[in-house]
């Protein structure tokens, strides 16, 4: 479905994968079909309905807005997060 991966994130929210080479976060769209939908990050995770991404310093918490590559800041520094 798709080529090399860094780490593989799936949850009701569907299947996202980060780029082996710069971290770039990537969600499945469907076979050969995936869409950039951010930069790298610390960390994610994903939940029913929705992905969360510390951001590379641990400085904050973003929540994917569902489109492009918006984000929307939802919480402080953090050490991890973890989805539901």
């Amino acid at each position: 479905v798709g080529g090399a991966a860094g780490t593989l994130f799936a949850g009701g929210a569907g299947l996202f994968a980060t780029n082996p080479t710069n971290g770039d976060l990537y969600k499945m769209n469907g076979p050969d079909n995936w869409a950039k939908i951010g930069g790298a990050g610390h960390q994610f995770a994903v939940a029913a309905d929705a992905i969360y991404g510390l951001s590379p310093n641990s400085d904050a918490v973003f929540k994917w807005s569902g489109n492009g590559t918006t984000w929307h800041k939802v919480g402080g520094p953090a050490s991890f997060i973890a989805g539901r």
